[in-house]
């Protein structure tokens, strides 16, 4: 942002200060011609016409720049305002996302070995209030529910745990529809296509999350997850997760700005296979696959 500002300060100058120099220099050739040509016809001493020249020059010095400085300084007054006014409301909200980061990271109880199939108790995906909405309006918005990992969930939410990479995971995904029913899915061929409705075994353990869409912390661009794994037959929380993103540019547009796709994030994610959806990675790492699932194809 500084090299940005400095850029633009330059620029600004350089737009003040030539069409000022140009109209000087023309108003100075203008009024030289006019003198010359007028004190040749009516036959004015040279002197005199030295005299007028010098007045001019004067004139067009002492007139012309005030009449430029006047709205070029209350813009730049104007530039400087808003540069401080944003700088101010960015160090505001990045102090509100260093205070949430405090928050942030995992935290695994127990995990599980050989496990063949997860239930997910709500599948991400859009909201009702934002189905008539665009991608671009969505992902503007200051309060979009799923914020948090914008940049960094890939691929369809079901399918992410069937298969990965191009191999098989987990035998099946069970999935908590609205009217309390389960569809399990063995390979994910779209919503509309169940494989089983309301499988006698259900998966024991469980996939949630909360979205963090506090209007508090949105006003300053600021948006969190929190990931749990529950085991459905004792109630046990066996490990959560907890991200917050944050919008450095708290929602500008500008130059086609895409305002959450640029959040970062809090744990820091680098761009590694592993960071690109870490749901799905965290869930690996406590429900761990049946050893035969990793390598099958």
């Amino acid at each position: 942002m500084q090299t940005f500002y400095k850029e633009f300060v330059l620029l600004v100058n350089i737009l003040y200060w030539l069409p000022m120099f140009v109209s000087v220099v023309l108003a100075i050739a203008f009024s030289t011609l006019i003198i010359w040509l007028g004190g040749h016809y009516f036959k004015i001493k040279k002197i005199y016409r030295i005299i007028a020249n010098v007045i001019a020059i004067v004139l067009a010095i002492l007139i012309i720049p005030p009449h430029w400085t006047v709205p070029a300084k209350k813009y730049e007054e104007e530039r400087i305002a808003k540069y401080n006014e944003r700088k101010e409301k960015y160090e505001q909200a990045k102090a509100v996302f260093d205070e949430q980061c405090k928050k942030a990271g995992e935290k695994i109880y127990r995990t599980v070995d050989n496990v063949d199939g997860i239930m997910l108790l709500k599948v991400r995906g859009r909201e009702e209030h934002e189905i008539n909405k665009t991608v671009w309006e969505v992902r503007a918005d200051p309060m979009w529910s799923h914020a948090a990992i914008a940049n960094l969930e890939y691929g369809n939410y079901i399918e992410n745990f069937l298969v990965s990479g191009g191999k098989k995971q987990y035998l099946f995904v069970d999935v908590l529809e609205k009217d309390g029913s389960i569809s399990r899915y063995l390979d994910y061929k779209g919503r509309e296509y169940v494989d089983i409705k309301n499988p006698n075994d259900p998966a024991r353990y469980a996939v949630t999350y909360e979205n963090n869409v506090d209007p508090e912390l949105r006003k300053h661009w600021v948006a969190g997850i929190t990931i749990k794994i529950i085991d459905r037959q004792t109630d046990e929380l066996l490990a959560e997760k907890t991200i917050f993103s944050f919008e450095p540019g708290l929602g500008s547009k500008a130059t086609g700005r895409d305002p959450w796709v640029n959040a970062v994030h809090c744990p820091e994610l680098k761009q590694r296979w592993e960071d690109h959806n870490p749901t799905r990675t965290f869930v690996f790492q406590v429900l761990k696959l049946s050893q035969p699932l990793n390598s099958q194809e």
